[in-house]
């Protein structure tokens, strides 16, 4: 198989004599690229990364010299350089050995010793590299061995610290039990001062009285079962050993399965015994607490279906405890049909863990047939390992005199809706009666003056009564939204000048709910800045345009209404003004805790803001 084909970079200031070695060493196998100066070998190797060995000529001519090349292209590059040169001085050659190179060779000294060193090169430069990674191979070894060393340390330190950590006493010992280690637990429980007085000694004898291990020793019945073994000490044992302890005995196998020793756990459970009897305690406790709450108990095991009631679940029912079946299935029997899909919907999002608890009202079968309400509250007190309900608990109340309340107050609430209905439509009856009077009443004065006052008056009226509408036909008495509102007023406002059609009414108004203590004040400013448009702005006109729009941004609201009319009298002055429909105007703005002003460009800009 050929090997790869090797690529020389020749730098030889002598074309002839680099065209006549070129062409030996192609006869040879190379590839040779020659370049006559030592600047241009620079830059061919900074763009050739292909070059595999740099033969190079040591006089270039008035450039740069060819050592001056090698140390130049050798701080950027790792590539082998062979000197090739006619010198033969000592000085000369000293030069080059300065560098890194390969190999010097005389020049004319035939293609055989050229070919014979550039291989030599190669071999060594191979090997250099071998070197380098295997000194850097090696560095890592150490550095990996440093940190071998300095876990095993830590994990020693480590070990020392679980082993102490654990809450109780723990020793390794042999299969004649002799103690191999030991945390500081088991030297200070028997009363010795050293660590170095229990190690290696028999395992038995750091306990006062006793000279060889005990028949019911869990380390002696491991060794010869080769298994786990634990066991709650006796009361001798409590006596001898001043506390209550839990021992559990590890046997220990070597690769040949042989075992060779064992690990003994001796933990103090006097605590434990102690929580044991409170928790006894505390379920007294909690018995005669739901005896006095007057609640039913249950205790639903899950996967069985099993149910625990206790004689107040049954009892609330006509029951006695043992004509209850001890299962789920006769809870579910006694629930009402109509009930029953919404309670186990929520029992199941529960169970599911999506809410934290389990609670429904619904109604139960009693054992004389009637219906029953109860409140049924509960929650998972265990789970599996994969988190499925094991256990969950809960209780049973009594609610059917607060259901028979609800209904009754539903009752009394529901009639006094139907009376208040009544006493708004007839509210509202004598808000329209006094509007159609007022009419009647404009439509029989002759004085122009008197029909003016009483179509504000009018106006003023239609504000009450569309607001009272709206109010009355909503979902609720507190808000309403406020273009629904203002756009039935400014319908109803202009229909009182019938006889001004030709005054258009243009309206941008945002969409949002107002309090019914704020939209009616709006209303009443509505009215009369639209009422003096309609009646000072476009006299002796033809054409007119009134422009409402109201915003909100944020919580403030800016409310305005502009008409290209006649403008405000020169002079006019709206604090001096004794008007009284912008005295009623300014009040308003007031009472909504807001600014009122009027400005005069081609017409009349009225402007109110205010916050919410």
């Amino acid at each position: 198989m050929k090997s790869h084909q090797k690529n020389i970079l020749l730098v030889e200031d002598e074309a002839i004599i680099a065209l006549d070695e070129k062409t030996e060493l192609e006869k040879y196998g190379y590839h040779v690229l020659i370049v006559h100066s030592g600047e241009h070998a620079i830059k061919t190797v900074d763009k050739s990364p292909d070059i595999d060995l740099i033969l190079m000529d040591i006089n270039l001519g008035s450039g740069m010299d060819g050592t001056e090349t090698a140390e130049t292209i050798l701080k950027k590059h790792d590539l082998p350089i062979l000197f090739l040169s006619s010198h033969t001085e000592k000085n000369v050659v000293e030069k080059t050995e300065s560098i890194t190179s390969y190999g010097y060779v005389v020049k004319r000294s035939g293609i055989i010793v050229l070919d014979a060193s550039i291989k030599m090169a190669f071999r060594l430069f191979e090997e250099r590299n071998n070197v380098r990674k295997n000194l850097k191979d090696l560095k890592k070894t150490e550095e990996a061995l440093l940190r071998s060393e300095e876990t095993l340390k830590k994990n020693v330190a480590e070990l020392n610290a679980i082993i102490n950590a654990l809450p109780g006493m723990v020793s390794v010992v042999d299969t004649d039990f002799n103690v191999l280690v030991a945390n500081d637990e088991v030297y200070k429980r028997f009363g010795q001062d050293d660590l170095n007085e229990v190690i290696g000694k028999k395992c038995y004898c750091t306990r006062k009285g006793l000279k060889e291990p005990c028949p019911q020793c869990n380390l002696v019945v491991a060794f010869k079962t080769g298994k786990m073994e634990s066991r709650v000490s006796t009361p001798d044992e409590e006596k001898l050993m001043g506390i209550a302890t839990k021992a559990y005995a590890i046997p220990l196998k070597d690769q040949n399965n042989r075992i060779w020793g064992g690990v003994e756990v001796i933990m103090d459970i006097s605590d434990i015994r102690k929580t044991e009897q409170d928790l006894r305690n505390s379920k007294e406790r909690m018995q005669l607490a739901l005896e006095g709450t007057d609640l039913g108990l249950w205790d639903w095991n899950i996967v069985t279906g099993e149910v625990t009631f206790n004689d107040r679940w049954a009892e609330m029912l006509g029951y006695r405890l043992d004509e209850i079946e001890p299962h789920v299935n006769s809870w579910e029997k006694l629930v009402h049909p109509d009930d029953l899909p919404l309670v186990m919907e929520t029992l199941s999002l529960h169970l599911d863990g999506k809410n934290p608890f389990y609670k429904t009202e619904h109604r139960m079968r009693s054992k004389k047939g009637h219906w029953i309400w109860v409140q049924d509250r509960g929650k998972v007190t265990e789970r599996d390992n994969n988190g499925k309900p094991v256990r969950a608990a809960g209780t049973h109340l009594d609610i059917s005199d607060r259901k028979e309340a609800e209904c009754e107050i539903k009752r009394q609430l529901m009639e006094k809706e139907i009376l208040l209905k009544e006493a708004h439509h007839r509210i509202k009856n004598n808000i329209a009666s006094i509007e159609a009077l007022l009419k009647m009443q404009t439509q029989s004065i002759a004085d122009h003056g008197m029909r003016s006052m009483l179509k504000d008056a009018i106006g003023r009226v239609q504000s009450m009564r569309v607001l009272y509408e709206k109010l009355l036909t909503g979902t609720t008495y507190q808000s309403h939204s406020v273009r629904e509102y203002l756009e039935s007023l400014i319908d109803s406002s202009a229909l009182v000048f019938w006889d001004r059609t030709y005054i258009t009414i243009e309206r941008e108004i945002h969409d949002f709910n107002l309090d019914a203590k704020q939209l009616f004040p709006l209303g009443i400013i509505t009215n009369e800045l639209l009422t003096n448009s309609m009646k000072y702005a476009f006299e002796d006109r033809s054409d007119g345009r009134i422009r409402i729009t109201l915003n909100m941004n944020g919580k403030h609201i800016t409310f305005i209404v502009e008409d290209n009319g006649l403008g405000l009298p020169r002079g006019f002055d709206i604090e001096k003004t004794k008007g009284f429909g912008l005295t009623i105007v300014k009040m308003l703005a007031e009472q909504l805790g807001g600014t009122f002003y009027m400005e005069s460009h081609d017409g009349t800009m009225n402007v109110l803001e205010f916050d919410l």
